[in-house]
């Protein structure tokens, strides 16, 4: 089995989109096609679309933004379903959707979307992970917080699971095992950290236009 990355974040490097799909990796039993595609503003290589025809599956990794598929993602993946037709062999898609918010289930639309791509292009969705603070869980450091990312392990074996064997699974959705209130009173330090180093007071989070 031999999957196809589409990382779906703007970011060049250091994204939770890329680091989480680098995650699941470790849990396949065959190494993925590499270098992963990075699906940002710019149009996509042609050996891209050459890739997505030759890959046994694809794994979509991004950020979700408004419930939903980030807006050029969504265009790279029109602009690959009439290549799509051109398969030989069925393609399934698998995908994992990180969230700022706490709760996975957040994430819950947006997978929606990504199997309803999957129908319209005539292709399998394979089933997906929906991860919330998915930030803290990609790049926390474990010895830290030692069972962290134990709910995330599960779910990544499942999926990982799916993929090697080409199976279809339900959408899973998970949070840190880490309390929720302590979460948010991270979140909030870590904005008034930025505020600090851009020179501003903690007043400047309520200004209105």
């Amino acid at each position: 089995m031999k999957p196809l990355g589409l990382v779906g974040s703007p970011k060049a490097r250091y994204s939770t989109s890329a680091h989480l799909l680098g995650m699941l990796k470790k849990h396949l039993k065959e190494p993925p096609i590499q270098p992963d595609v990075l699906c940002r503003h710019a149009p996509l290589e042609a050996a891209v679309f050459d890739q997505v025809l030759t890959a046994d599956c694809l794994v979509l990794s991004f950020p979700l933004y408004v419930d939903g598929i980030p807006g050029h993602l969504l265009r790279h993946l029109e602009h690959l379903t009439p290549y799509l037709a051109k398969r030989s062999t069925p393609l399934t898609v698998y995908a994992l959707c990180n969230a700022g918010y706490y709760e996975g289930i957040q994430a819950e639309v947006a997978l929606e979307c990504v199997s309803h791509w999957c129908k319209r292009a005539n292709i399998i969705y394979g089933g997906g992970i929906g991860i919330g603070a998915g930030t803290m869980l990609a790049f926390a450091k474990v010895p830290l917080f030692k069972n962290l990312r134990r709910h995330l392990n599960v779910a990544f074996e499942t999926l990982a699971a799916a993929i090697n064997n080409q199976t279809i699974v339900r959408d899973t959705f998970v949070a840190p095992n880490f309390p929720r209130f302590l979460y948010k009173i991270i979140g909030n330090r870590m904005w008034f950290k930025a505020l600090s180093a851009h020179g501003l007071k903690k007043k400047a989070l309520y200004r209105r236009p």
